[in-house]
């Protein structure tokens, strides 16, 4: 554990919060609702429009609804940071979440331990996906830690980037936390047996 870091405390802390709490604290600014009609629209060609405010939620945290590349997804895609237009963005940043909430086997909307894997994994990269498999296939904020240490050859954030993006200079370790703050979920998108209306 040392390994990990000193914030043990400070991570089963986390650990502990209930999932809810975490979810849905921050608004959506009107420059990412903006854009739900359209993410609605691609949405729809993957069968995840029960998912729209999970989207809107990482567009916020990518981007805040600003430049073109709102989703950030242009380095999925092997281009330059920044560089899709808002259509290739949206295309782009929808197939690759879509693709990733299949991976972690993401069934429902509130099915909150998976979809953080699948967050997680849009920040670092799919590699996560089979990583939490070799350990067990629960996501916890040790296997993001090790992950980034590992990935980080070792290489330590410096302040204040280690307390917005945690200890080692890879990704945001605490990403999951960062969009599940903006993510909404729709209560009313379930019927009475609990099944989702898509």
């Amino acid at each position: 554990a040392a390994l990990l870091g000193g914030a043990a405390g400070q991570e089963e802390q986390e650990d502990m919060l209930n999932e809810e709490e975490m979810t849905g604290t921050y608004p959506l600014d009107a420059a990412v609702l903006a854009y739900k009609d359209d993410i609605l629209k691609e949405l729809k060609k993957y069968g995840k429009e029960q998912y729209i405010f999970l989207y809107l939620a990482v567009v916020q945290q990518e981007s805040g609804g600003n430049g073109t590349d709102i989703f950030q997804c242009s380095e999925s895609l092997g281009k330059e940071p920044g560089t899709l237009s808002v259509k290739e963005a949206i295309a782009q940043g929808v197939k690759y979440l879509s693709d990733l909430l299949d991976k972690a086997e993401v069934t429902v909307p509130d099915d909150i331990a998976k979809i953080k894997i699948a967050l997680q994994a849009y920040n670092f990269g799919e590699g996560f996906i089979g990583f939490v498999k070799e350990y067990g296939g629960n996501w916890s904020q040790q296997i993001v830690n090790l992950y980034a240490y590992r990935h980080s050859n070792g290489v330590k954030n410096q302040p204040p980037r280690d307390e917005q993006l945690g200890m080692w200079k890879y990704g945001d370790q605490y990403y999951t936390q960062h969009v599940l703050r903006y993510y909404y979920i729709d209560e009313g998108a379930s019927d009475d047996n609990g099944s989702v209306q898509g």
